[in-house]
């Protein structure tokens, strides 16, 4: 009986001794955790609640808001637990679910960054192909599939781990791989990483060709600007700012699609004929104009590529340290400072679920628009009832 108890006391020791080093990282959980949450909530109210006009670009936008805020919030729940019994981590069931759903839906989040590709790939470069809303279901449905199959061996690779302390002489318990068909494992992180190198050369390759694409029409944009020719065609651009394809006899559907339109949103005319006169400042100010309507029309295109490249950077760590440890069945066995520093990276894929809010904001005008009306009724609310 005395010796469970000094086992324990040792046991808690060395617990609180790792905690010391790991509060840097809960304070970085905590900005996930916050930022994350309240960010893709507010995505997901906005776009599903708020946004009257239902824009092809936006459809999967939801969809990976919701992705992002059960990852941030399962992800960083999983880690504070980590953070806080990092050696006496002894729940078996939690340790496999969290890990499951974690990794599920660090593979659909993926999985729907491909078919996000894609959809871009066909609207910009191969317009004549129709994306249709039952194929959009259906991927959708497909990448949560895949990510929870993909997933599957966690329930035979995870679980409690012992660790020896030589230095303490007590037998620490964490979540992680379990030494049980170690060579089947190394095989799934493997494959796992040979699906994210392939993925990630796809999606370098579909962003590519889409740039390729929209940088060629920014040139004929930008020519046919200074020649007069450009033509008030809202079908002129595949990613223009328009609606859905407007009834001509409905004048105000009209008008709001024109104005949705990168045609409408200058006086062409009068720059056209002070570009006429040569004057050096207009021809500066027909650079900026064409730049910031090339940017206008295309910045769904630019909004996920930011997107993709930044969970390409957060990920890579984590597949890396994955794969490390499932070939060292001591990796984990390192000095605190180590732990701390190699559980940072490991959890840097979280930025990637928390930041994506902040992008739609930047890139989404609409969205940001109806962000503000949200926190200004909100703050005239609170003032009236103050008064």
């Amino acid at each position: 009986m005395a010796s469970a108890k000094i086992q324990d006391e040792r046991l808690t020791e060395w617990n609180n001794n790792v905690m010391q080093y790991l509060i840097p990282n809960n304070v970085v959980l905590s900005l996930y955790l916050i930022l994350g949450t309240i960010g893709n909530i507010t995505v997901i109210v906005v776009y599903v609640f708020k946004m009257k006009v239902k824009r092809d670009d936006r459809f999967f936008i939801p969809v990976l808001a919701t992705v992002d805020f059960i990852a941030c919030l399962i992800g960083a729940s999983y880690a504070f637990a980590w953070n806080l019994l990092p050696v006496k981590f002894k729940n078996e069931f939690a340790c496999v679910a969290l890990s499951f759903v974690s990794q599920g839906l660090t593979i659909v989040a993926a999985s729907l960054l491909m078919i996000i590709a894609v959809q871009r790939y066909l609207k910009v470069c191969k317009p004549s192909f129709i994306f249709t809303q039952k194929m959009k279901y259906f991927c959708i449905i497909l990448a949560f599939c895949f990510g929870c199959a993909f997933s599957v061996p966690i329930f035979f690779y995870y679980g409690v781990v012992e660790m020896y302390n030589p230095i303490l002489n007590v037998t620490g318990y964490w979540c992680g791989q379990t030494v049980h068909y170690k060579e089947h494992f190394i095989l799934h992180d493997i494959s796992a990483a040979v699906f994210a190198f392939i993925a990630s050369i796809v999606l370098i390759i579909l962003y590519i060709l889409i740039g390729k694409t929209i940088y060629q029409k920014f040139i004929k944009f930008h020519i046919s600007i200074k020649q007069g020719k450009y033509t008030k065609t809202p079908s002129s651009s595949t990613e223009a700012e328009s609606v859905e394809p407007v009834d001509k006899d409905n004048v105000h559907k009209s008008s709001r699609s024109r104005a949705n339109s990168i045609e409408d949103l200058v006086d062409r005319d009068g720059y056209r004929r002070k570009l006429r006169r040569g004057s050096t400042d207009t021809l500066d100010q027909g650079r900026f104009y064409t730049i910031g309507q090339h940017f206008r029309t295309h910045r769904y295109s630019y909004m996920f590529m930011t997107i993709t490249a930044l969970f390409i950077i957060g990920y890579t760590p984590r597949l890396t340290l994955m794969i490390l440890e499932s070939l060292d069945p001591n990796f984990w066995n390192k000095p605190n400072e180590t732990i701390a520093g190699l559980l940072f990276l490991y959890r840097l894929y979280l930025l990637n679920h928390a930041i994506n809010p902040f992008i739609y904001t930047f890139f989404d005008t609409r969205f940001r628009k109806a962000v503000s009306e949200i926190f200004c009724s909100c703050c005239s609310t609170r003032k009236s009832m103050s008064l």
